[in-house]
């Protein structure tokens, strides 16, 4: 990044101003930002930018039959669970049976729809995973008239032109 007039942000332009860290990790960048929050440093002026971006799949165990119906059944509670409160809201003498009612019915097409998806898609993957982008590294960009400041408070150094 160089030092560009600076960009107020937006979701579909890349932040420019100045660049005052090079960071290996998210939570390193993060660490930073929390550096100069201490500091009373105007972090509305701060954006983090992750560079050189990857889909990292990791993959957890292979998915069985009774994978997916747990997997279905802890969704299925949670939203009986859900229908169950304001069931209770509304009725309140007997809102207990409902939540129970709910909960119970909540769990079992749950478990089926649980199943029923596995069966369809156990051609296509037969094993569950969790997906993540991930970005080599981190700068932290602030607004060019506010990056002395920032890199006195982080301890970095203007790179050499």
């Amino acid at each position: 990044m160089s030092d560009t007039p600076w960009n107020p942000r937006s979701p579909m332009v890349l932040p420019t101003g100045t660049t005052v860290a090079d960071l290996p990790t998210y939570q390193a960048a993060t660490a930073a930002v929390d550096q100069l929050v201490a500091h009373d440093f105007p972090v509305e002026k701060v954006s983090i930018v992750g560079a050189d971006l990857r889909s990292v799949e990791q993959v957890l165990g292979s998915m069985t039959y009774a994978r997916a119906a747990l997997s279905g059944l802890a969704s299925g509670v949670w939203f009986g669970f859900f229908l169950g409160v304001l069931m209770l809201i509304w009725t309140p003498r007997q809102g207990t049976t409902y939540l129970l009612a709910a909960l119970l019915l909540g769990a079992g097409f749950g478990m089926i729809s649980g199943l029923i998806g596995y069966a369809i898609s156990k051609r296509s993957r037969n094993y569950t995973s969790m997906n993540a982008i991930i970005a080599s590294h981190y700068t932290l960009v602030v607004s060019p008239e506010d990056a002395g400041r920032a890199r006195s408070i982080l301890g970095t150094e203007a790179p050499e032109l």
